[in-house]
């Protein structure tokens, strides 16, 4: 541009009244044109008309001008400055449509320095000013956005992946940026924005939001320090991060109205090592949540978060979970709480490995919305690091429940070094009308995915009363004891390596081994072994009102498995043993309700000689079950040509009775309706 505007200057104006000539593009640092066409024309030796037609112009501004025409009547020119007072420019934006601004410059010939002011009006309400200021080595840029329609800005969104398909539908955007280069290379950027009334519709939407954020970005060689100060106020915004946690893609709706959001940054960007350097980035929601970040990030093939660290404050827990927990936890039991209650949380990462957590808990309160668990007065000083020194922590809680079982209060105090914890004093926790006892109690690779609780204990001094009442189940006599020497919490799994004893109608039942695999999922199974052993059937019926039967049983269920806590498979057999030495008589009613399970009794008691009969001897009394896919198998103490037997002649006093199965299958759910119906005085299984 300065050699064709020299080259005017060598000839004589008087000979040459105007010409053109065209090039395949001009530049400067400022403003890139191509497939130019340039008219001159001479008005007097100092002035001339200057026309420039470009099929393609870019500017500071984002997106590509098209068919750009430059009209600068009465240009001032003496060989050295060429100046443009009243310049127009027309030209087509993809963004903002056709552009009409007007313009005016000065430009350097012997130092191709340009200094350039162009404003111009988009639509009706919109505007947008440009200033460049060239010196010899440096130019800084001004430009002013005033009252653009954010659906003006459509096609630049799209140019973003994680944006392309969100569509802007509402706002106005006020704008100042002031850009400095020196020697062709950016060296800092200062900007101002406002966003009115601003919307978006996508996987993540806005509506009505208001948003004012400042940026200043300075460049040192090959480094950014970046600080940014962003406010969102008013509206409401549901925000669906590209994140899939338990194959579910969590999404945070927040309402902004009198509780603003705040944001500010203070980052540096390595340019060559592409490395992020988070030295305080601060959210701030009013009455919800405080948050604190420092990071250093490599983005390299992979993204690698080489440290982190995080402070977290939650003063009002009963408004922060369902905004912020909440969604990220749709797939697990723990989503439909309410709670109460104060957390600050700090962590420090390195590696992808916990180098330290602090955590403080002040009076939390939980209640499952399905009353499947529940905790009140919980409260905790928390430490742990990956260190070897020792620190102390405290955790206790006023009351705690689990289904239906309630506990009571209770008190641990932990010692913790290398990321593992080991209890060093605990309250023994009330349970019923017992105490549930730790002997031991240790977590390690706590903060990884092979976090593990183990805990050595038991219950002590449980009725059977209190626990079946607790359950909802007919009240048993006997207690509920044990000593687990190997409880284990890992993986979303528990596994207990010693038994259960349950000492009730006295005898034994003991449950072996049980696991329990999801435990915190919806479909939750478990898996035992039962045995039982010399269970007082006097005992027994008299709990469940199922009629008098004196003797003693012992069986086993093999294979037990719960999903759901509901039964999907199990091998049982229960009957009297062969050396009993209680007598076997059955009662009347006890009678007609063990025929109501295996249909095989002969008419029934209440006519003829045996109706003046209380009780009745039997031999052996007995039935199995395989269940499997809703149906159980049925069997009983002895095999027929039609079925079983489920009760046997014998017995040394007359009148001797015996019940036959005839049925080999029934639907389990019908079965146990059945005998709740008996249970409950309705002899009737149909």
């Amino acid at each position: 541009m300065s050699f064709i505007l020299l080259l005017l200057v060598s000839f004589n104006s008087g000979a040459f009244g105007s010409f053109s000539l065209k090039f395949s593009s001009i530049e400067t640092t400022a403003v890139n044109v191509r497939d130019v066409a340039l008219q001159f024309s001479w008005v007097d030796t100092d002035h001339i008309d200057l026309l420039l037609d470009a099929k393609y112009l870019n500017t500071v501004l984002p997106g590509e001008f098209k068919d750009a025409q430059v009209d600068c009547r009465g240009a001032y020119f003496n060989g050295e400055i060429l100046i443009c007072q009243k310049g127009k420019l027309v030209a087509q934006h993809p963004e903002f449509g056709k552009i009409q601004a007007s313009l005016n410059f000065t430009y350097k010939l012997q130092h191709g320095l340009l200094d350039l002011s162009m404003q111009a009006r988009i639509g009706s309400t919109s505007s947008m000013t440009i200033d460049i200021k060239q010196a010899a080595e440096s130019q800084q840029t001004l430009l002013e956005l005033k009252k653009i329609e954010v659906t003006l800005l459509q096609a630049l969104l799209e140019q973003y992946e994680v944006l392309a398909e969100h569509t802007l539908t509402t706002g106005l955007l006020d704008a100042t940026v002031n850009i400095k280069s020196q020697q062709d290379r950016l060296t800092e950027i200062d900007s101002k924005l406002f966003l009115s009334d601003f919307g978006i519709d996508g996987e993540s939407i806005l509506e009505g939001v208001t948003i004012a954020s400042q940026l200043s970005a300075i460049s040192n060689e090959n480094n950014w320090m970046i600080i940014s100060d962003s406010q969102f106020k008013k509206g409401a915004m549901y925000l669906s991060p590209d994140i899939i946690i338990l194959n579910n893609r969590p999404g945070i709706y927040l309402e902004l109205m009198d509780k603003p959001i705040s944001i500010q940054a203070n980052l540096q960007w390595q340019t060559e090592t592409k490395r992020l350097n988070i030295d305080e980035l601060i959210y701030e929601h009013s009455d919800h949540l405080s948050l604190r970040l420092s990071s250093d990030i490599a983005f390299q093939q992979e993204l690698k978060i080489d440290s982190l660290a995080l402070d977290i404050r939650i003063p009002e827990l009963q408004k922060t979970f369902p905004v912020y927990i909440s969604p990220f936890l749709l797939q697990t039991n723990f989503s439909d709480i309410e709670t109460i209650g104060a957390i600050n949380l700090t962590t420090v990462f390195e590696d992808n490995e916990l180098q330290k957590l602090m955590l403080k808990i002040d009076d939390v309160f939980i209640e499952d919305k399905l009353s499947r668990y529940g905790l009140s007065g919980l409260s905790a000083d928390f430490s742990l690091s990956s260190q070897t020194e020792l620190l102390l922590s405290e955790l206790s809680w006023q009351g705690l429940s689990l289904y239906r079982l309630n506990l009571g209060a209770g008190d641990i105090t932990f010692e913790s070094s290398e990321k593992n914890i080991n209890i060093i004093d605990w309250q023994d926790v009330d349970i019923l009308d017992g105490k549930l006892l730790i002997n031991g109690l240790s977590m390690n690779n706590v903060g990884t995915v092979d976090f593990e609780l183990l805990v050595d204990g038991g219950f002590e001094d449980v009725s059977m009363q209190s626990f079946t009442q607790a359950m909802g189940w007919p009240l048993f006599k006997g207690d509920l004891s044990s000593a687990i020497s190997g409880f284990k919490y890992s993986h979303n799994s528990v596994q207990i390596d010693g038994d259960i004893l349950i000492q009730a109608f006295n005898g034994d039942v003991v449950l072996q081994q049980p696991k329990i695999d999801d435990l915190f999922s919806d479909f939750s199974n478990l898996s035992t072994n039962i045995l039982v052993n010399a269970l007082d059937l006097e005992q027994l019926t008299d709990t469940f009102s199922f009629g008098k039967i004196e003797g003693t049983l012992s069986g086993k269920m093999l294979n037990l498995k719960l999903e759901d806590w509901q039964p999907v498979y199990f091998e049982a057999e229960f009957s009297t043993q062969e050396d009993d030495d209680k007598p076997h008589r059955i009662s009347q009613k006890a009678l007609e309700n063990l025929n109501q399970i295996g249909g095989g009794l002969s008419g029934t008691l209440s006519s003829g000689f045996l109706k003046f009969f209380p009780t009745y001897s039997y031999g052996h009394i007995g039935i199995s079950c395989r269940l499997y896919r809703g149906v159980c198998e049925l069997g009983g103490v002895e095999n027929t040509e039609e079925g079983f037997y489920i009760l046997t002649r014998g017995g040394l006093l007359p009148p001797w009775v015996e019940v036959k199965g005839t049925g080999r299958s029934i639907v389990w759910d019908h079965l146990l309706d059945g005998l709740k119906r008996i249970t409950e005085g309705d002899v009737s299984l149909e």
